[in-house]
């Protein structure tokens, strides 16, 4: 049966679509997602076959209609062969996610067919018939088979069989001179997949995984196969957001270190060393003190150097954090109108996330959005401690990673980073590793009183231990500045 069926449906293929087709020599297709499209550049090309497996839920269906839809919206059809989604729903989810699919297959872009469930071979005898039968009708340069785990299964382990259904799979591609796309389940507690010989053919293979993080929903992609594409990251974190679909924190991995910029910053004393942009500073202490002028030293070092700053708390809310800063600057000599001014006009922008409310890839998304809309010459981020108690108890190396890389980019961006927060001896020990410039409060008692000294370090210098006068002196310096600065701006306007 098998056999007549390929010569039969082969020759039908051949026939009305051989010499028909739309020539795409040298042609990259979209997968309809940024990120993919940078990561896997030159992978999605005429004559390949692309399988995506993944566990329920992990996207799957919105990643091959991305590529439909993105394709079809560069004029290219797209054929979507449903075995399992039903057409009203899946254009309702998509339309959630951005992805307009009705709007394409009112334009003669996208054509949707749905094939009955199928439990015994003959019935797929009847499946591999009716989508030979369909590209030949519409001739896409697209194919979406979703998905191919039912006439798999029907067939188990019939070798010859399923080599059948692999050639077939693996054919249409060079046929339509276009790309197919091969959706395969998973079920959720298997992170292995085995795609026997259909992983040998495709040339490309993605497996779409749903996991736990802290008590968060995880998805990650993992890239088990692309040819014709130089590909340096094999794991990356995603969300599916509303209106997007699939969201990937963007790539920051650098192969090498960024350099050292020379750009000095003001400072108003030499008591706390040299800063240049692209430093990263750690400003700590001991859990029971809260330095909180440190916080608002570094936001008046920020303005007299004309940076724009952004402050990610994740323990205070902003107003409480800007009721901090303007106090402490009154507390300095300003006066508190021009310190309104001063942090007016989105010089400095105020945010706070819960860490316990996001997981660490939807952390990671905020961060670089917020980032990436005000585009700050220094960000401050309060709270960090919080962050590494979290990761210690979860365990997720993709926290370490994905700070470094966010801290090494911002570094290259030349942005002034200061990371703020209590320490213990492994927090310490971790953000000591990162940072150029540190700041490090301690208690003493002096004649019955305490006292707070600060341990200064910069990078390649003898470190120092200072006061907590000196740095209220440098405080009032650094007021002093400002209210000149502000005045020779208001005579320049």
């Amino acid at each position: 049966m098998l056999s007549r069926l390929r010569v039969k449906n082969f020759y039908v293929i051949f026939k009305s679509i051989y010499g028909g087709v739309v020539y795409m020599a040298n042609k990259v297709l979209s997968w309809g997602v940024e990120h993919l499209d940078k990561i896997l550049h030159n992978a999605l090309t005429p004559n390949s076959l692309v399988v995506i497996a993944g566990h329920a839920g992990a996207g799957k269906t919105t990643l091959a209609s991305s590529i439909c839809y993105a394709n079809a919206l560069a004029g290219l059809k797209c054929l979507y062969v449903s075995l399992q989604e039903d057409k009203l729903k899946l254009y309702a989810n998509m339309r959630n996610l951005g992805i307009d699919l009705e709007g394409i297959e009112g334009r003669g872009l996208l054509h949707f067919v749905k094939l009955p469930l199928i439990a015994e071979a003959d019935s797929v005898s009847d499946v591999v018939e009716s989508i030979s039968t369909k590209i030949a009708e519409v001739k896409p340069q697209v194919v979406v088979v979703d998905s191919i785990t039912p006439l798999l299964k029907v067939f188990g382990g019939k070798v010859s069989e399923r080599a059948f259904l692999q050639n077939f799979f693996a054919e249409i591609p060079h046929l339509i001179n276009g790309v197919v796309v091969l959706l395969v389940e998973v079920p959720r507690h298997v992170n292995e997949v085995d795609l026997g010989e259909l992983e040998f053919v495709a040339d490309v293979v993605l497996f779409l995984k749903v996991g736990l993080e802290r008590d968060f929903i995880s998805r990650t992609l993992e890239v088990g196969k692309v040819r014709n594409a130089e590909v340096s990251v094999a794991r990356m974190p995603y969300t599916i957001a509303s209106g997007v679909g699939l969201k990937f924190l963007p790539s920051t991995v650098l192969e090498e270190i960024p350099s050292r910029i020379r750009d000095k910053l003001e400072l108003p004393c030499l008591d706390l060393g040299t800063v240049f942009k692209g430093n990263i500073i750690y400003v700590t202490y001991p859990p029971d003190f809260r330095p909180k002028h440190m916080i608002a030293f570094m936001v008046g070092v920020a303005l007299l150097n004309k940076l724009r700053v952004l402050i990610i708390s994740y323990k205070s809310p902003p107003e409480e954090l800007k009721e901090f800063i303007v106090n402490s600057l009154i507390k300095a000599g300003l006066n508190e109108d021009l310190i309104n001014n001063l942090l007016n006009n989105d010089n400095v922008v105020f945010k706070s996330l819960n860490p316990c409310g996001l997981s660490y890839v939807q952390l990671g998304m905020v961060e670089y959005e917020l980032i990436d809309k005000y585009k700050p010459g220094m960000v401050i981020f309060h709270g960090v401690d919080i962050l590494a108690k979290l990761e210690r108890i979860s365990r997720e190396e993709s926290y370490w990673n994905g700070l470094i890389n966010e801290m090494l980019n911002l570094k290259k961006l030349g942005t002034v980073v200061v990371r703020a927060g209590s320490y213990d001896s492994e927090t310490y020990n971790v953000y000591a590793s990162l940072s150029d410039v540190i700041y490090r409060f301690h208690t003493t008692e002096e004649n019955g009183n305490i006292k707070h000294k600060v341990y200064v370090w910069n990078r390649g210098d003898t470190p120092k231990l200072i006061t907590e006068e000196q740095i209220n002196a440098c405080l009032e310096k650094l007021a002093s500045k400002l209210h000149n600065e502000i005045k020779i701006r208001a005579l320049t306007k």
